[in-house]
């Protein structure tokens, strides 16, 4: 009996769903005999385990371009970020919706993984603390470091 899609009534009157199949009720020497081939060990196949990785590597802009917003990306990044937590933790969250910090958290997430895959020498030279390449694009720019996101600095530095 398979239980999805039965109401309780239908379940409750079942003698099936409480007590199993017949043949358990009876001695198990008069079950039905299942031949078994048993092999000699000789005959025993070589068996060896095989590891491997499937790595499919989606790039970030497919993704981005998927939504039609900014706020449905960073939404739907905040659900992934606190599913990847409730698996490491195994604890549910106490919240049944998003909040700010989970949303800003999605958006410094978002923006790192597109400054990873737009300006990576830009970052690795930036969190080296080097100077950045002369062809940089970025060059002409006062970047800096924060919390491992590439930050612009802004009119105070011209100030003054």
């Amino acid at each position: 009996m398979i239980s999805q899609g039965t109401n309780v009534t239908e379940i409750s009157a079942s003698n099936l769903w409480w007590n199993g199949p017949d043949w358990l009720g009876i001695s198990d020497e008069l079950w039905e005999k299942v031949p078994r081939n048993i092999l000699k060990e000789e005959e025993i196949p070589d068996q060896r385990t095989i590891q491997f990785a499937l790595v499919g590597v989606q790039s970030n802009q497919e993704l981005v371009q998927h939504y039609s917003s900014w706020s449905r990306l960073q939404r739907a990044t905040a659900w992934l970020k606190r599913l990847v937590e409730y698996f490491r933790k195994r604890r549910v969250p106490s919240e049944v919706h998003l909040s700010v910090r989970e949303l800003q958290a999605a958006g410094v997430c978002i923006l790192k993984q597109v400054q990873v895959e737009c300006f990576l020498d830009e970052l690795r030279s930036l969190e080296s603390q080097r100077e950045l390449n002369l062809k940089s694009k970025l060059k002409s720019l006062c970047l800096f470091i924060k919390d491992g996101l590439i930050l612009v600095g802004g009119r105070l530095n011209n100030s003054g």
